[in-house]
């Protein structure tokens, strides 16, 4: 029997510009009416008192440290239309007024976000981190570092402009890799994004005095795998598993 590649990510290159793509798919009308479709399934879930989980540890980070504070400021960079403040209402008893919330993306999934995420008073959306100005405790990044190319200056933009105290990071592509950048294809469309090298994050963080005090695999079900599926990739390139890794500040 043949095998047959399964994969959702496909080359190896060495940069956005060489790699090509759909840099806009996540403007896209299909992208953003996906992501309405989830936060108006999320809100049915809080209002009904359910419980809204992607597995993120953010939610226990901030529980943890509403020990020491009474309130909290949140950084959710590329947090789409807020679900994960939805997550952290579910599951932290009496949170809402305890912490202030900070959502930045791309304007057109802030512009598209259900009218109801309007209601949340500590919940606000910005276009670009430039337009933050208030002090974060903590900075959760979920699933976005390998949509950026220039992720290592995001993150010390992120670092001196606001000196969290925690860096969370969820569904972080990254392991025992070389750092390289793929395509990501969904259906017709080839996404670029980069994948990191660990030791290449390790190095950001170390050289910025944190201390990684949690790393677990982040268990995605992808095409119904219960691994990454990334056959189409050299050996030396492919994940298993993407990551939740917690840094501390020293």
């Amino acid at each position: 029997m043949i095998k047959q590649n399964f994969s959702i990510w496909d080359g190896v290159y060495k940069s956005f510009n060489e790699a090509g793509g759909d840099l806009d798919f996540f403007d896209s009308k299909y992208w953003l009416g996906k992501q309405v479709g989830i936060i108006e399934k999320a809100l049915k879930i809080y209002s009904e008192h359910g419980f809204i989980t992607k597995d993120y540890p953010l939610p226990l980070i901030i529980s943890m440290m509403l020990d020491c504070k009474s309130k909290l400021k949140v950084l959710d960079f590329g947090g789409g239309m807020g679900l994960q403040y939805l997550e952290v209402l579910s599951k932290i008893p009496n949170v809402e007024n305890k912490i202030e919330y900070h959502v930045v993306d791309g304007e057109s999934s802030i512009n598209a976000r259900p009218r109801q995420m309007n209601h949340f008073p500590n919940l606000k959306f910005y276009s670009s981190l430039e337009k933050l100005t208030t002090k974060i405790d903590i900075v959760h990044i979920g699933s976005t570092l390998q949509y950026i190319e220039d992720w290592g200056g995001v993150l010390k933009y992120i670092n001196q402009q606001f000196n969290p105290e925690y860096f969370v990071l969820s569904d972080l592509l990254a392991g025992n890799i070389p750092t390289f950048v793929s395509h990501q294809c969904h259906f017709d469309k080839k996404i670029p994004i980069k994948m990191a090298g660990m030791s290449d994050v390790e190095v950001f963080f170390n050289k910025n005095n944190y201390n990684k005090i949690y790393h677990s695999k982040f268990c995605a079900s992808l095409l119904d795998a219960n691994k990454l599926p990334n056959d189409a990739l050299p050996e030396a390139y492919r994940l298993d598993h993407s990551l939740n890794v917690v840094y501390k500040r020293n």
